[in-house]
């Protein structure tokens, strides 16, 4: 099991520290319930103390995407994939959100993979829930048991749900995304072409939504770089 202690901030008045640990731990474990009702596998909660601001969750037993991803990259270090791109940073990032755009062919395993995340997300965001804190080190991915996720079949898990919230507003979700592709190029940047599939899992979770989302994230990357 995983314990999940808030433990108090002796730099904010007692009783305001109080409150806004008890709200976020409720908080948390609401998204956490929610989630999972949606179809995102999230760990089960086993027990909740509002009052000691304690939860506690089932211990998932595998490893993050950002281990898988690391994984993949070594590979490609010793010679094995796809060939090296020539793109331009500028030219790469407006690729990723050309909905007409083909998912590249090498990688197809990590490619479905990132697709079922991609669309996880999705359903999440076409829930009006963000996760807060989107980065390859909070999604797990389910092995089989012969530790491989050389599989059509994964299964995504997300954890720590501590930043998460319920949302309307396509900034937050759009922030949710931009945190993901940012997270995603400073740890996976040989690997950004595969953020394609990720892309296109996105848009099949929110369909409706999606397309403003990702063009809010395409603009919130731009504001970064200008600013």
């Amino acid at each position: 099991m995983i314990i999940k202690d808030r433990y108090p901030r002796t730099y904010r008045v007692k009783e305001l520290d109080e409150t806004l640990r008890r709200k976020r731990v409720r908080g948390e474990a609401r998204i956490l319930v929610e989630a999972r009702e949606c179809g995102i596998p999230t760990p089960r909660i086993l027990d909740l103390d509002i009052e000691n601001c304690i939860l506690i969750m089932e211990y998932l037993p595998f490893p993050s995407l950002k281990e898988v991803l690391a994984g993949i990259n070594d590979g490609m270090d010793n010679g094995e994939g796809k060939e090296e791109g020539g793109k331009d940073e500028q030219g790469k990032n407006q690729e990723l959100y050309d909905k007409d755009q083909e998912p590249p062919e090498s990688d197809r395993e990590v490619g479905t993979m990132l697709k079922e995340v991609g669309r996880l997300v999705g359903v999440l965001h076409r829930n009006d829930m963000v996760h807060g804190d989107l980065t390859t080190s909070n999604i797990l991915v389910e092995t089989d048991e012969n530790n491989s996720t050389k599989s059509t079949n994964h299964k995504i898990w997300f954890i720590d749900f501590g930043l998460a919230e319920k949302t309307t507003e396509v900034e937050g979700k759009g922030v949710d995304l931009h945190v993901f592709s940012e997270a995603f190029e400073s740890t996976h940047s040989e690997l950004m072409e595969l953020l394609n599939d990720f892309y296109a899992g996105y848009r099949e979770g929110n369909p409706k939504g999606g397309e403003d989302v990702l063009t809010r994230a395409r603009e919130i990357g731009k504001r970064g770089r200008y600013s």
